[in-house]
């Protein structure tokens, strides 16, 4: 990107919550940051061609011949050769299945011009489109492209009025957080829970409910069980009791807590997110059963049976932290 769009996606990154890892190259004195002009090569066919007023890439492999679209100036390859500076055994591209011929363009030319090295697997995951209440691409009600900075900064609006209804005891810099936390959160859940080559309707009142495959619906599970721990004076990150299972819904959780690793395992391999979503959902919805028909603090419960389902508490919590930040979704103690 040039330096001001650098900028500005740096800064909508910043305020999901993530990082942008930022690789600079110096390949051949040419590329730093920015294009790398290829000189001659003896596996690449460089031309000029007439339709596309500048020079291109000729692929045997396909009749359209490979551009930059940007590109008025000599060939560039900017994402051809920027896949080999990474040093990494898998580079996986997240983009539009519109930009197939496109992705298969880029690996091609990248391996032809020795960027990356037969070893590295180079993927390209298509998804599907965002689409509005009528079936059609998502749009501003005047049928402009909605930018995501709009996007956030109302996702967040909204979630402060819903904060605000149902706790409003909670101080404004606290509801403020929270609602950054859900509303951002609620974006991202709603995209990547959602089978990645469908398309799907994006929907306000859905993606920001506390019922259901939501978000907010996984955080509230998650500030619940913290709850539990401050009522029981108990620090759940230095907690650690054995677990017996004597209840169905225990054995049901406790089963459910067993599945996380290959869950992650599946996810790395197909890299469909909604896997990891699915299984959050219900391990949350184990988890409520099982506090609903499993008493943890009340009066009567033994004190061996309690520890054990503070831990399966204290389980449950950090699997949820865990996968909810792995999707880039932040928790908190209090909603």
């Amino acid at each position: 990107f040039p330096g001001p769009c650098t900028k500005q996606f740096v800064q909508q990154v910043a305020v999901t919550g993530l990082h942008v890892h930022e690789v600079e190259t110096d390949l051949r004195g040419q590329h730093r940051g920015g294009d790398h002009v290829v000189p001659d090569h003896p596996k690449l066919v460089v031309g000029e061609h007439v339709g596309l007023r500048g020079q291109c890439v000729l692929l045997r492999e396909h009749r359209v011949p490979f551009r930059d679209p940007r590109c008025h100036r000599p060939f560039r390859t900017t994402e051809a050769s920027g896949v080999g500076q990474l040093q990494a055994d898998r580079i996986l591209y997240f983009i539009d299945a519109r930009q197939s011929l496109h992705m298969k363009q880029v690996f091609i030319t990248g391996r032809k011009a020795n960027f990356v090295p037969e070893h590295v697997s180079l993927e390209h995951h298509a998804f599907g489109t965002m689409m509005g209440a009528d079936g059609k691409p998502f749009k501003t009600r005047s049928g402009g492209t909605i930018k995501l900075a709009d996007l956030l900064v109302e996702a967040i609006e909204r979630a402060q009025v819903l904060v605000s209804d149902k706790n409003p005891e909670l101080a404004s810099d606290e509801v403020k957080d929270i609602a950054r936390k859900v509303g951002i959160g609620a974006i991202k859940y709603a995209d990547l829970s959602k089978t990645r080559t469908n398309d799907y309707i994006f929907d306000w009142d859905a993606m920001l409910s506390f019922e259901g495959n939501t978000s907010p619906y996984l955080q509230y599970a998650y500030t619940r069980i913290r709850s539990i721990f401050r009522k029981a004076g108990i620090v759940p990150e230095g907690f650690s009791a054995p677990v017996s299972v004597q209840q169905p819904q225990e054995k049901t959780l406790a089963l459910k807590l067993l599945q996380f690793n290959d869950v992650l395992d599946q996810v790395a391999a197909d890299c469909y997110p909604h896997s990891l979503c699915t299984y959050l959902y219900e391990l949350a919805s184990a988890f409520m059963t099982f506090y609903e028909l499993c008493p943890v603090l009340k009066d009567g419960v033994d004190s061996a049976t309690q520890q054990s389902r503070l831990q399966l508490c204290a389980l449950s919590a950090a699997t949820l932290a865990q996968g909810l930040d792995l999707l880039g979704i932040e928790v908190m103690e209090k909603m």
